[in-house]
C-alpha cells in the first residue's frame, strides 16, 4: 500500500488483524494491533472484538479482558458480541469472579 502512496485505514487493519486470528497468528494481529494504536488510528467495535474473541479461544481471558477496557478509552458502545466471548470463557474455566 505504501508503494502505491496509499495509507491503511481502520478497515485494512481489522481485515488484517482478523485474517491473522482466524488462521491461528493471534499474536501476529496483536501486533498490527499495538501498530494500529502507535499511529493512533481509532479502533471501531468490530476491531476490538476480533483479539477478543481470538484470545478467548485461545484462552487468554485475562489479555481479553484488558482489551474490554479500552473500550472506554476509545468511547466505544459495548455491544453483546464483544461481551459474550469473554463471560462464555470465564464461564468455561469457572472464573466468574
Amino acid at each position: 500500500m505504501g508503494h502505491f502512496s496509499c495509507s491503511p485505514d481502520v478497515v485494512t487493519f481489522t481485515s488484517l488483524i482478523d485474517g491473522y486470528c482466524r488462521s491461528g497468528q493471534v499474536n501476529l494481529g496483536l501486533k498490527l494491533w499495538d501498530v494500529m494504536r502507535d499511529i493512533n488510528m481509532i479502533p471501531n467495535a468490530y476491531t476490538l472484538s476480533i483479539p477478543i474473541n481470538a484470545l478467548c479461544k485461545e484462552n487468554r481471558h485475562h489479555e481479553a479482558r484488558g482489551f474490554l477496557n479500552e473500550l472506554n478509552s476509545y468511547n466505544i458502545v459495548a455491544h453483546p458480541f464483544i461481551y459474550n466471548p469473554v463471560i462464555d470463557g470465564f464461564c468455561k474455566v469457572g472464573n466468574l469472579g
